[in-house]
């Protein structure tokens, strides 16, 4: 059924029918038939010796693998595709025609997961399309058979731009021709373009009839990632003195790259990669994703570039507007720089300060079921949140130790702040005052593991409620005094009261019921 709906589409193919069973084992009428026969009448399958097709038998990688090379034009008895080492042989051919690139655990022995199917299909879709100029032939002479062997598949061509440029427009300096893909020809309303994300990485667009599918990066090309501080000898090792002296290089924080909207204290620039320098480069940090990409085929030169992306946490201002659909929430440690609608990372825990964006449905499902108060984790660029996913949140937990600043432990584990906590002013800092044992918090936690919010909670079992104190006349009644109290959990107890740490007095120095 995929390939059917590779080579005629999916609204063509899912109207298949026949009228005849194509294998003894595949009734006519069954759901799949169709897409069998199509298969067949292409050349792409043969099914058994006994006549059946075994459609209840796993499906393995190489199997596929082996109907989308001939898809892609490759001849199943010239390859050598049938009969011992079939599968080594769909293997080379696979791997060079780019089919299961993507996929660096490939075992073609095993069952194709649906996964790994959509992404050989994916792959054939952007490979070049083959034919033999002769597929080989028997011929007599005097009564004598000579076989002619086959020619060597060579690329499909064509001189038409645009039925030929649309996935790839590499050319085939052999016929000067371009070459002419998979989707180019099945499927020419469809169209694949190089560009960048919002985040300044290389990226793939694809299209249908000009209306944007999607924009996904080239991870290929990514050499490197980092989600703790990075130092600029660190990523020099990576790309090497080549990349370094002689190609390109763009570096990207949040998708900017104007000193005077980043923020010199956020900035690096290519200078500050080089194997001298062994401090950590300015914005990255614990939670902070450092990703290094190097295309070697970009430009004139060859191309690097470094994103660093930030992730910020979020709260939801209001409950989900069902009317307008959309969400407004408040991002922290991120400031809008004037009204320029650029933003930049601006980390200060001594006041509660956020910034207002809104989101939409149509961008994030998950906005939905949004009640006021309820967390995200969000990254920012080109003016607007581009990805939102929930927090790990550790509920009503207490600390056992700290480092201001630094980090929290809670049940032996040690949390270290991310590069952008700064949620909540008043909590997240503020310990040295505290009785660890009497509080609770929540610790929310970014998708890396780091701290990026804390909020101070309130347990029902720190509060209690007074119904009585006995100050006494003795000498000792200005120290401590008996008190009879109500727990919350509605037990009454008669406790003892250290009058010193009272926080309210009457002016003479004695002690009113109530007030402690």
């Amino acid at each position: 059924k995929i390939i059917a709906c590779m080579m005629l589409g999916k609204t063509t193919a899912e109207a298949l029918g026949t009228s005849a069973a194509p294998f003894k084992d595949v009734p006519a009428g069954s759901t799949f038939a169709g897409y069998i026969a199509y298969c067949v009448e292409s050349g792409l399958i043969d099914g058994y010796a006994d006549g059946t097709f075994r459609p209840q038998n796993t499906l393995t990688g190489f199997a596929f693998l082996k109907m989308l090379l001939t898809a892609l034009g490759y001849d199943s008895a010239i390859e050598g595709y049938t009969g011992t080492n079939w599968t080594a042989n769909v293997a080379s051919r696979a791997i060079e025609a780019g089919l299961t690139k993507g996929n660096e655990n490939f075992v073609g022995t095993r069952a194709a997961t649906r996964e790994e199917a959509c992404l050989y299909a994916v792959n054939a879709l952007k490979a070049t399309l083959v034919e033999y100029e002769n597929k080989g032939t028997d011929v007599t002479v005097n009564g004598a058979t000579v076989a002619i062997g086959a020619s060597k598949p060579t690329y499909v061509t064509s001189n038409i731009h645009d039925a030929a440029t649309s996935i790839n427009d590499a050319t085939d300096n052999v016929k000067n021709g371009w070459t002419v893909e998979f989707a180019e020809k099945y499927q020419p309303d469809l169209a694949l373009k190089d560009t960048t994300d919002d985040f300044g990485r290389p990226a793939h667009t694809w299209t249908w009839k000009k209306a944007e599918i999607g924009t996904y990066v080239d991870f290929d090309l990514m050499v490197a990632e980092y989600t703790t501080a990075v130092t600029g000898r660190e990523v020099y090792d990576v790309l090497g003195s080549r990349v370094v002296d002689e190609y390109s290089m763009d570096i990207y924080f949040d998708g900017e790259t104007d000193e005077n909207v980043v923020g010199s204290a956020n900035f690096f620039d290519v200078g500050d990669i080089n194997r001298n320098n062994r401090d950590d480069l300015n914005s990255t940090g614990d939670g902070v994703l450092t990703q290094v990409f190097v295309d070697p085929n970009a430009g004139r030169d060859g191309e690097a570039t470094i994103a660093v992306i930030n992730t910020y946490l979020a709260k939801a201002a209001d409950d989900y507007d069902d009317r307008t659909e959309d969400l407004d929430l408040d991002v922290y440690a991120i400031d809008e720089r004037g009204n320029s609608g650029n933003y930049y990372k601006n980390v200060d825990r001594t006041v509660d300060d956020d910034e207002s964006f809104k989101v939409e449905l149509e961008d994030f499902a998950m906005i939905e079921d949004a009640s006021k108060g309820d967390f995200f984790l969000v990254t920012v660029a080109d003016g607007a949140v581009q990805t939102m996913v929930a927090p790990e949140v550790l509920e009503g937990v207490s600390i056992s130790s700290f480092s201001r600043t630094k980090y929290v432990t809670v049940d032996g584990t040690q949390y270290d702040y991310a590069d952008t906590a700064e949620y909540k002013y008043g909590d997240l800092d503020q310990y040295d005052n505290s009785n660890l044992k009497d509080l609770t918090y929540n610790v929310y936690l970014d998708e890396y593991g780091y701290l990026i919010g804390l909020e101070q909670v309130e347990e029902v079992n720190n509060y209690l409620f007074l119904t009585g104190l006995d100050t006494n006349t003795s000498n000792l009644g200005s120290r401590t005094a008996d008190a009879n109290v109500i727990f919350m959990s509605g037990d009454m107890q008669t406790v003892s009261v250290d009058m010193r740490k009272s926080s309210d007095s009457l002016s003479d120095g004695t002690y009113s019921n109530g007030i402690v």
